[in-house]
Order: C-alpha cells, then sequence, then structure tokens
C-alpha cells in the first residue's frame, strides 16, 4: 500500500472527529482514567530512575504522539504543570482544537515518519502514545518505534496502548461506527496481546508492566492494552544496522 494514501485518509478521518474528542475531553470519568494512567507512568519512570515520587515541580520532557485535542496535556500538566511538553499531531483540526485550549504549547502538526530521526536524538523523559502504533502498517509501526527508540532517554519510559482483539487481522480500512454523524472510514491494525509485546520487545523495548482496561460505548466494549517500557539500551544500540533492519521485516 501507498504510504501516502493511508495516512491521507487517516488525517481525514481525524479532521472529521474533533468533535468526538472534545466530548472525550470534557468526560469526567475519562479525565480520572487518563489522570490513573498518567499517576502509573510517573510511578514507573521514579522507579526505574530509583526514586521514591516525581515531585510535582519536576520538569519533565514529554513526547505526546497523536495530541489530539489535548486530553494527555491536561493531564500531565494538573501533576507536572512545569514539564516540557511537545505535541505531535496529524490532523489540522486536531491541532487547532488544542491550541485553543494550550496557547502557551505549540502543537507540530506533522506525519511522524517524516521527522528527522536525529530531531529529537535522546531528548524525552516521557513519549506518550495512547491509540496511536495501531494506525500505521506493519512495517510503518518498527519505523515510527525506532524512532520512539532514539528518542527517549536511557533513563526514560514509553507509554503506549491499543485495543486488543480475539480476531487479530492485517492493516487495513475499518469504520469508525460510534461517530453518528457519518460513517469515518480509517486504516488500522487489530493486534492481539501477544503479537503487540513481541512488536514492542522485537524493537528495542523491555515491557515494565502491563494491564487490560475495559471501554463500555454505546453498542460494544472495547478492551484495551496499557504498556508502559524502558529502552533496551544495552542490547538493541548495539545492534548493527543489518541486524535492526531484519527485525523491522
Amino acid at each position: 500500500m501507498n504510504k501516502s494514501n493511508y495516512i491521507e485518509i487517516n488525517e481525514r478521518a481525524y479532521d472529521c472527529l474533533v468533535q468526538y474528542y472534545i466530548d472525550i475531553f470534557n468526560d469526567p470519568v475519562s479525565q480520572k482514567i487518563k489522570s490513573e494512567i498518567f499517576e502509573g507512568i510517573l510511578r514507573a519512570y521514579a522507579k526505574i530512575n530509583n526514586r521514591h515520587f516525581i515531585p510535582c515541580d519536576e520538569p519533565l520532557s514529554i513526547l505526546d504522539l497523536g495530541s489530539g485535542v489535548g486530553i494527555a496535556i491536561q493531564s500531565f500538566l494538573s501533576l507536572l504543570p512545569n514539564s516540557k511538553i511537545v505535541p505531535l499531531e496529524l490532523s489540522e483540526n486536531m491541532r487547532l482544537a488544542c491550541n485553543e485550549r494550550f496557547e502557551h504549547i505549540p502543537v507540530m502538526r506533522s506525519n511522524i515518519l517524516d521527522v528527522e530521526q536525529k530531531e529529537y536524538a535522546n531528548q524525552f523523559d516521557v513519549v506518550y502514545a495512547s491509540a496511536f502504533i495501531h494506525l500505521f502498517s506493519p512495517e510503518d509501526a518498527v519505523k515510527v518505534l525506532d524512532k520512539i527508540n532514539s528518542w527517549l532517554k536511557s533513563n526514560g519510559v514509553l507509554y503506549i496502548s491499543t485495543t486488543l482483539h480475539n480476531n487479530p487481522s492485517d492493516f487495513k480500512a475499518t469504520i469508525k461506527k460510534e461517530v453518528k454523524t457519518a460513517n469515518i472510514e480509517r486504516y488500522r491494525m487489530r493486534y492481539s496481546k501477544e503479537v503487540f509485546i513481541k512488536l514492542l520487545t522485537d524493537n528495542g523495548f523491555v515491557v515494565l508492566e502491563s494491564s487490560e482496561r475495559e471501554e463500555k460505548t454505546t453498542d460494544k466494549t472495547k478492551l484495551w492494552l496499557n504498556v508502559i517500557c524502558k529502552k533496551e539500551v544495552a542490547d538493541y544500540e548495539r545492534k548493527t544496522e543489518s541486524d535492526k533492519e531484519t527485525l523491522r521485516q
């Protein structure tokens, strides 16, 4: 599949989903869930840095991949108001909605595949990638994880999540039916837990913890897998480019 084709389809889809995510942003249950997730991220970060806790005035550097309307930004700022947050968003409409809420935090509109690897080398304490990686083809997902690995500090943590499926499928178009105004087509992968964890461990990450959470919608129940990782510095960075290319295949 042509890379630009599916990226453009997903971009158009999320341009149409702004109000849907604004409603989630304003939902107190969703806000509570996000706060619990971020508290878990900070506990994991403290643990691998041999600390009991992260003080609220600590200025962590955070990369928010697929920042949408700013749901993650809101939660991070409530816990760590001095953090430096770099939001990356493909959809222009999402970017504009996010900037309306957080005028002091510029949102970069870009496809992560077009961002130079050296742009953020070893820069982030936390990379947050909620419902993000499954929007890429298997080949591109490996490229995305390679960039995340290079951008994450050796003592940093990656939070990454996806929905779980009993019958995982290849990368293909799906319809987001929750939106009443339209049937929105987008491309995504459907992962099982085993395949998703293997994707992470094959591409330079060590899983620190994982958990599953049900999300009930009007017509179905989704099962989310939440994973917190660190980079496997010693082994992955020793690999030659040939070794890494083998992993990507």
